[in-house]
């Protein structure tokens, strides 16, 4: 299993995830996880800038808008993706946020360093 970078924005500038969930790192950012319907692959998004629970769609801050289908959860692999991404990030504090999404603002996240 290999952490990837994702396409360009130009060349994905949607994407749709499945088995999801929201994550908090220690510093406060948040972060999409989940499954690409696409293209099946893990997927882990830069800090989420903005997030319209009505809609389940935000946008982060590299531009791209991700869109969550179906209910929170995610899979084996995709939990195998983020814990090694976790540790490339050097990330040890961290929490699932999911069930904050009725009431999730991403605009009162700080903005990444």
């Amino acid at each position: 299993m290999s952490v990837s970078i994702a396409p360009s924005i130009k060349a994905e500038p949607y994407v749709r995830l499945r088995a999801w969930m929201l994550l908090e790192d220690g510093r406060g950012h948040r972060y999409f996880v989940g499954r690409c319907e696409d293209t099946r692959q893990s997927r882990i998004s830069s800090a989420i800038r903005y997030f319209d629970a009505d809609k389940r769609r935000g946008t982060t801050f590299s531009g791209r808008v991700y869109a969550l289908s179906g209910e929170a959860g995610i899979d084996a692999e995709t939990q195998r993706v983020l814990e090694r991404w976790l540790e490339l990030n050097r990330i040890v504090e961290w929490k699932d946020v999911s069930a904050e999404l009725p009431g999730f603002i991403a605009t009162s996240i700080p903005p990444v360093d």
